[in-house]
């Protein structure tokens, strides 16, 4: 094992006990905890068997391990950015029916709770 692998092991194992006092702590919820306990484990193994991405690579028809990472890599990035999209979209309909709840509210002459 090179020094390196040591190294960048000695990190994810870093990160990964971050995150679970994180979780331990509830500054971070359940699933996003096991995502990244799935991401830094993953990436663990990658950096444990880096032969790993070029047996990948020869099965997807790739040339290189180091490709399919980024494709993977790519892909997840691009799925994330949706997920994030999709959710500021219904936040931002969440805000728009409150405000208008508390506008009509006003309006109609009904006491609104203070928002202090």
């Amino acid at each position: 094992m090179s020094l390196i692998q040591i190294i960048l092991l000695i990190l994810i194992i870093l990160a990964i006990l971050y995150f679970y006092l994180r979780y331990k702590t509830r500054s971070i919820g359940f699933r996003p905890f096991l995502m990244m306990l799935a991401f830094w484990i993953v990436a663990g193994v990658l950096v444990a068997l880096p032969e790993s991405t070029s047996q990948l690579a020869g099965l997807l028809g790739v040339g290189r391990g180091v490709d399919v990472v980024f494709y993977f890599a790519f892909v997840l990035i691009f799925y994330l950015i949706f997920k994030i999209i999709v959710r500021l979209e219904k936040i931002e309909q969440n805000i728009t029916k409150i405000v208008s709840k508390i506008a009509l509210g006003e309006k109609e002459g009904s006491r609104t709770p203070n928002m202090k």
